[in-house]
């Protein structure tokens, strides 16, 4: 089974862009753990107020349960400064799996999250996309801004923003179990593929 992390912020994490994935991802059978930053576990309002509680704190999980994702996710939002106090084990894993060349686990950011990744020299010398303004602040060397609704390149992949949450969930869906899944999850949700 495919197992998901999505690594949010309370009060800080962009509400379609954590709730519209992680809905997607469950129909498409996949295990998904929203794992909070936080120091309890509790109902967490998001950016816009919607509550949500985390089932795991980031504190309990082993670096073995980290390094056991196939997909890791940061939805945008106000998370920068949530990342900066509490992420340092976030940024670990991103980089664990993206110095191991014979990695597939999949290392996604929507919004104004790929920003993060561009300081963890997750971008460098990579296309990617984010929330219109952020690539200004993204000082990731050869990193190239595509301003498309999803960019992949090779296991990463970013998402431009909220209106962009189904573009970027389907993206993930068919890097990890292919077209064909995406698009019969895609008919069943109503949604049309780009």
């Amino acid at each position: 089974m495919v197992k998901v992390a999505i690594f949010v912020v309370p009060g800080g994490s962009e509400d379609s862009e954590l709730v519209v994935p992680a809905d997607v991802f469950v129909r498409a059978g996949y295990e998904v753990d929203v794992i909070s930053l936080g120091e309890k576990i509790e109902p967490a309002k998001l950016g816009w107020k919607v509550k949500l509680e985390p089932e795991k704190l980031l504190s309990d999980l082993s670096d073995s349960d980290l390094l056991s994702y196939d997909v890791l996710m940061i939805p945008g939002g106000d998370v920068l400064a949530g990342f900066e106090k509490n992420g340092n084990r976030v940024k670990w894993v991103y980089q664990e799996k993206n110095k191991d060349l014979n990695s597939s686990t999949k290392l996604t950011a929507i919004c104004a999250a790929p920003y993060l990744l561009g300081q963890w020299g997750i971008l460098n010398n990579k296309n990617y996309t984010c929330f219109p303004g952020i690539e200004q602040q993204i000082l990731a060397p050869g990193a190239k801004y595509t301003a498309e609704q999803t960019t992949t390149d090779g296991n990463i992949i970013t998402g431009h923003g909220p209106g962009a949450a189904f573009d970027f969930a389907f993206e993930i869906v068919k890097s990890v179990s292919g077209e064909e899944r995406a698009k019969d999850l895609a008919q069943n949700m109503c949604y049309i593929l780009k």
